[in-house]
């Protein structure tokens, strides 16, 4: 895994959202810190996710054009 500067914020929440936030922190057993940068990483993720699906859907045959080209270009060269 790559290492990253951290960046410090300060945030301003409803006292519900900030208990909500806490509670879900102890119960993983870290920090509030720990907590919200891996909620929102893994939000991120599923956001990529969900935006190569989308392109995936609209772009049909691309990866086996892709894979065809990849092939065709080793045998070419001799290395298939």
């Amino acid at each position: 895994m790559m290492l990253s500067m951290k960046a410090r914020m300060t945030l301003s929440l409803e006292q519900a959202t900030a208990d909500y936030i806490t509670k879900q922190a102890a119960a993983a057993g870290g920090n509030v810190s720990a907590w919200v940068e891996r909620h929102f990483r893994e939000q991120a993720l599923r956001e990529s996710v969900a935006s190569y699906v989308e392109w995936d859907a609209a772009n049909p045959g691309y990866a086996e054009a892709a894979a065809e080209e990849t092939e065709a270009a080793a045998r070419e060269s001799g290395l298939a």
